[in-house]
């Protein structure tokens, strides 16, 4: 069985894939990933709720719900696999509106 890749070679290649991800990835599904993730958050997510993002990538999802619970509930951006969110992503994070996300 092969081994695992290290932390550091794991955030050399998210660093590289960060800024496309998302745009290859819908391109890749034909949007069908934006989709999903919208529907998740319409029927999931409500006003207050307190969300927890496991594995948040680039924050897609999370950021959403960041919009749906609105200044009164709480997004938490989970780390994946002991990988902290790096700085990259946390900027993409805190674009995201009148929440405040956690990381």
């Amino acid at each position: 069985m092969r081994s695992g890749l290290d932390n550091e070679t794991l955030k050399h290649i998210y660093e590289r894939l960060a800024g496309r991800y998302d745009w290859q990835h819908a391109l890749l599904t034909a949007g069908a990933d934006r989709r999903g993730r919208k529907l998740l958050v319409e029927v999931a997510v409500q006003a207050e709720d307190k969300v927890l993002d496991c594995g948040s990538g680039t924050g897609s999802t999370g950021i959403l719900a960041v919009h749906k619970v609105g200044p009164s509930g709480r997004v938490l951006f989970q780390r994946t696999l002991g990988v902290p969110l790096w700085p990259f992503l946390v900027f993409i994070v805190k674009k995201a509106g009148p929440a405040t996300p956690e990381s």
